[in-house]
């Protein structure tokens, strides 16, 4: 008898956001938005967020957050 082929594990999918934004949290924190992921295992779209201080964060819901700017901007959107 022959067995059957290894069957991969499923990926979660990502899509990355182009240029990256940087979003702002209630209290003021700022973080980079780099993708939005579906995450196979909780039948759910995340977003990926990263902070030098926290690296990589996944969060359901940016639901009170705002968009500050797109990386590479200066941080407080004025002109160099």
């Amino acid at each position: 008898m022959t067995p059957f082929p290894a069957v991969p594990e499923a990926a979660d999918i990502r899509i990355p956001v182009h240029p990256s934004l940087v979003v702002e949290d209630r209290a003021g924190d700022r973080y980079f938005l780099v993708a939005s992921v579906f995450k196979l295992d909780l039948s759910l779209w995340v977003y990926e967020l990263h902070r030098d201080d926290k690296g990589v964060v996944h969060m359901s819901s940016l639901a009170g957050w705002r968009i500050a700017g797109e990386a590479g901007e200066p941080a407080n959107g004025d002109s160099p």
